[in-house]
């Protein structure tokens, strides 16, 4: 059975019930983590200068923008500390109780030479009706092959991994953020990665169940 590498758990030290929850969750599960606690956006005040259009969901608000940050801290920090591959989750994700086994049967049917792995995504149907571009290895993996739509992307950054390799062409890519993070690595990192999608998956995330609020 492939170990599972240890996960950076996104979770803002302004949150210290979240905080608490996440750390008694993944100790129950025997998952290997460090919380990091990253930037809080109404902390550092960060602000948009434009909004790439009106809709609610584009609008990079400060929380949004922290985030985004949060993410792209760790991969830095995964390719300066030479990590050969990592998970990272967001404060809010909810595994299956059998984690340790539904990661292991799915490693077991990913190719290798993946850069990034989407261990969830938000709304799965979307490659169920062919949105997002993926073709069925084996079982519950599917390769990514692109957006076919304007909303193909691979909402939620709740629970992904991504290699060292990844991580370098992650990090190598110019950061102009004028998207929510999960669009904006569907839209300019993707295409330059092997990825795959696990699919269906038994990870969840609390704010999209509505069992937490969200905090963007």
């Amino acid at each position: 059975m492939k170990d599972i590498p240890k996960a950076f758990v996104i979770a803002p030290s302004q949150m210290p019930d979240r905080r608490q929850a996440v750390r008694s969750h993944l100790d129950a599960l025997g998952c290997p983590y460090t919380l990091f606690s990253g930037l809080w956006g109404m902390d550092v005040a960060l602000a948009s200068l434009r909004a790439r259009n009106d809709h609610p969901y584009f609008l990079l608000n400060a929380n949004r923008i922290a985030l985004a940050l949060n993410h792209w801290f760790l991969w830095q920090y995964i390719v300066l500390s030479g990590i050969p591959e990592a998970i990272v989750f967001e404060d809010d994700v909810l595994l299956p109780d059998n984690f340790k086994e539904v990661f292991a049967e799915s490693m077991a049917n990913t190719p290798a030479g993946w850069d990034m792995i989407y261990l969830s995504i938000l709304f799965p149907e979307r490659i169920d009706d062919g949105r997002i571009g993926a073709e069925r290895v084996c079982g519950n993996i599917w390769r990514h092959t692109g957006a076919r739509t304007w909303d193909g992307g691979c909402d939620g950054t709740h629970a992904y991994m991504v290699s060292q390799a990844g991580a370098q062409k992650m990090t190598s890519a110019p950061f102009t953020l004028d998207e929510p993070i999960d669009r904006w690595i569907s839209f300019n990192l993707l295409p330059h990665l092997t990825t795959y999608i696990w699919h269906p998956s038994p990870i969840r995330q609390r704010s999209q169940s509505g069992e937490w609020s969200s905090t963007i």
